[in-house]
């Protein structure tokens, strides 16, 4: 089994939406569509897409919270930028990375010698592309821990969709100290303190939403971190290679026992091409669909003027668990 999450959000030139309204009981066509697509995803799905012009919402599952891998440090980037605009802390500060503050799993910090000295800025730039963990870690340091997200979060109004439960330190000490005979894959999908954060679609997609209007921090912030997120380092897999528009978005993938990989993998591995394929082929199939499915001329076309935002989740994405429990508990971890 494999944790795949996706957050994005996307300008484009959108018309005025053609379907009408759903009217009280009666789901809108593009709620109905979103439905139907999702149904098709080998896996289970959230999707919150909003049209910022008209403000006219759909969803499926955009309340229920899901383990959020690493879109949870969308927040620990706002809040940094947030606490700059305050004058709390410097962006051009350098942070000397010490050997103890090496994470595993993605990012490229870890590949450098001790005693880099990035940025702070460059710290939260390689948190978001690259979804560094040494960074990560660094970062939820610098903004005054995990409690501190929280509590901000709370005083936000974000709280009841976004947690962040620790750092990615704590989280692979947890896995590293589980026994052979242990279903990892289990603890990863239902077990919430093996989670790195849980978020909402709806939750984490309100906060992008803010970034984009630039209320929630800013002007120059929220510019800065439209700029990070449009510059994620995606694969050719990713959803913003299926639309034709900039997108502005984070990744995140946990990786566990399962030896597939499915369509969202920037870094596939798996037995053969042939067993790979197989999975990949659908998923790739029903995500195209859903990434498409508000695109279409029957809901809303294209124009020039308007804004349009699209908040996609993916979760628990079906793939070969024939590692078992006992298979390796890093070899196959990002965050």
């Amino acid at each position: 089994m494999k944790l795949v999450a996706l957050a994005l959000a996307s300008l484009l030139a959108a018309a005025q939406p053609t379907f009408a309204q759903a009217t009280v009981g009666k789901p809108s066509p593009l709620h109905s569509l979103l439905t139907r697509s999702s149904a098709e995803f080998p896996g289970k799905s959230g999707i919150w897409v909003k049209h910022l012009t008209t403000g006219e919402t759909a969803g499926v599952r955009d309340t229920e919270m899901f383990n959020s891998a690493s879109v949870i440090k969308i927040p620990v980037m706002v809040l940094a930028f947030q606490m700059a605009d305050r004058g709390e802390l410097k962006l051009d500060e350098r942070i000397t990375i010490q050997k103890g503050d090496i994470r595993g799993g993605s990012g490229i910090f870890r590949y450098h010698d001790e005693g880099l000295q990035p940025t702070f800025r460059d710290v939260l730039l390689q948190m978001i592309i690259t979804s560094d963990n040494t960074a990560t870690d660094l970062a939820i340091a610098k903004v005054g821990g995990v409690a501190r997200v929280n509590a901000w979060l709370k005083q936000a109004g974000y709280g009841d969709g976004q947690k962040l439960t620790q750092t990615t330190g704590e989280l692979f000490a947890k896995y590293n100290a589980l026994k052979p005979a242990d279903d990892r894959n289990a603890k990863t999908n239902s077990d919430r303190s093996y989670w790195l954060g849980e978020i909402s679609p709806r939750g984490i997609g309100l906060m992008l939403e803010a970034i984009e209007k630039k209320t929630i921090a800013s002007a120059a912030s929220c510019e800065a971190m439209l700029r990070m997120l449009r510059a994620q380092q995606a694969g050719q897999r990713r959803l913003n290679h299926y639309l034709s528009v900039p997108v502005s978005h984070k990744t995140a993938i946990f990786r566990q026992c399962s030896p597939m990989t499915s369509a969202s993998s920037t870094r596939a591995r798996g037995p053969s091409s042939s067993r790979t394929s197989a999975t990949r082929l659908p998923a790739i199939t029903a995500r195209r669909k859903i990434a498409s499915a508000a695109l279409r001329n029957n809901s809303w076309s294209s124009s020039i003027n308007d804004s349009f935002f699209l908040f996609l989740f993916w979760f628990g994405i079906a793939g070969d668990s024939s590692a078992g429990p006992g298979a390796s508990p890093m070899a196959r971890r990002e965050v």
